[in-house]
């Protein structure tokens, strides 16, 4: 567990190690403002963050095949997992004895959403998840935390989320030596070429499982070219064997993501707690979420021509889009007769859809939103916890 310095603030639960050659992956801010509770003293000075990360909750959803003009990838798949952070804070006491106290927060939850294959060696990913073959790991990648006022402190958690497939069964034998994941998209009816790369000296490539959708060719310099079938558009799959001079072994098992076309469109996750209104009784459980998003408005922007460092680009164009999540949370009272109350929640959100390059501003764009993944939890008799997963899309007219 390691720690990093705010200041005089310590961070305590910064993950030792990050592993290398992640393929399947999100990262994360948890940003988030807190109060001492109100048994506790008042704060002098704010000693340490202690933060623990753990997976409470996976499930796959589906999706269509896509890619934005931003650059989003949609391959028909997404991984959802919740993840809880307990977090303790050390503080000194501004009292004659500065005594040093603790405060425990362990219902900070968090949602993210990672893309992945439909399929790993021609399983079903849900079959995967069924099988405990699929392991999600969060690592604490920083703390920053920032004493406000006697009793409040403003804290930021980033997380790298790693997802890792528990699967070989790429050839005949079972001593691989190490399996790589990689991940490659192109257009409908276009190649594409990639590099295998593999640290090994003078290695020799064997196809092991050629792709069905398309046609696989090893070339020099460690290349090779890969060909969908005419007019195929999906995902296809291929293993390339890597094998040294000295019998050392990599399988470098390849999912391509073939698309018609760019899109615009923007994935978004938004997640909150709620407090049920004071009128309403006690919860006992929520029984159903009913939800609907409702866009209020929408405008183009100009904005820059360019392409990140991390890939995301920009067009000239953007689309700025307002709405409102439109929410009604059903749930169990907390009294014998156990009736059913609801309790409705207006959540409004804006975000943007980057464009095509030759957008004419006049041209009429029809947005609608598609509700995705819903994950409610009821963190006491009063709050919930949800997050909504969705995609915004845009139509030129």
């Amino acid at each position: 567990m390691g720690i990093c310095m705010c200041g005089d603030i310590q961070g305590i639960g910064i993950s030792d190690c990050i592993p290398e050659n992640l393929t399947y992956f999100t990262q994360t801010s948890v940003m988030e403002t807190i109060k001492i509770p109100e048994q506790k003293p008042d704060m002098e000075q704010l000693l340490s963050v202690i933060v623990d990360a753990k997976i409470i909750s996976l499930r796959i959803v589906d999706t269509c095949i896509s890619r934005s003009y931003e650059g989003q990838i949609l391959s028909k798949k997404k991984l959802i997992a919740e993840i809880q952070l307990k977090e303790k804070v050390k503080y000194v006491a501004n009292e004659p004895t500065q005594s040093v106290h603790a405060a425990h927060y362990d219902d900070v939850l968090t949602s993210v959403f990672v893309i992945i294959p439909s399929k790993i060696n021609g399983v079903p990913v849900e079959s995967l998840l069924q099988q405990n073959k699929i392991s999600v790991t969060p690592y604490i990648e920083d703390i920053f935390a920032e004493q406000l006022d006697e009793r409040t402190i403003f804290k930021n958690i980033t997380l790298l989320v790693d997802v890792k497939f528990n699967i070989c069964g790429c050839n005949e034998e079972n001593n691989m030596t190490k399996i790589v994941d990689c991940s490659e998209w192109t257009y409908k009816n276009k190649c594409f070429k990639g590099t295998m790369k593999v640290k090994i000296e003078d290695p020799t490539f064997t196809i092991k499982e050629q792709p069905q959708n398309g046609t696989l060719q090893i070339c020099e310099d460690r290349k090779f070219v890969y060909t969908p079938k005419e007019n195929f558009v999906g995902e296809d799959f291929f293993v390339i064997e890597a094998k040294g001079v000295e019998g050392e072994k990599i399988f470098l098992r390849y999912v391509v993501l073939v698309i018609k076309k760019n899109t615009v469109f923007k994935q978004l996750s938004i997640q909150e707690n709620v407090t049920i209104p004071e009128v309403k009784p006690d919860a006992e459980d929520v029984d159903h979420v009913i939800v609907n998003i409702e866009i209020t408005r929408s405008y183009p922007i100009k904005t820059a021509k360019s392409k990140s460092y991390e890939g995301q680009n920009l067009t000239g164009w953007k689309l700025v889009v307002e709405g409102i999540i439109k929410q009604k949370v059903q749930y169990i009272a907390d009294k014998p007769a156990q009736n059913i109350h609801s309790a409705h929640f207006d959540v409004p959100f804006s975000t943007f859809l980057v464009l095509p390059e030759n957008f004419n501003c006049g041209d009429p764009i029809k947005v609608t939103a598609c509700v995705e993944d819903v994950f409610v939890k009821l963190l006491d008799k009063r709050n919930i916890f949800k997050n909504i997963t969705f995609i915004v899309e845009g139509k030129i007219c």
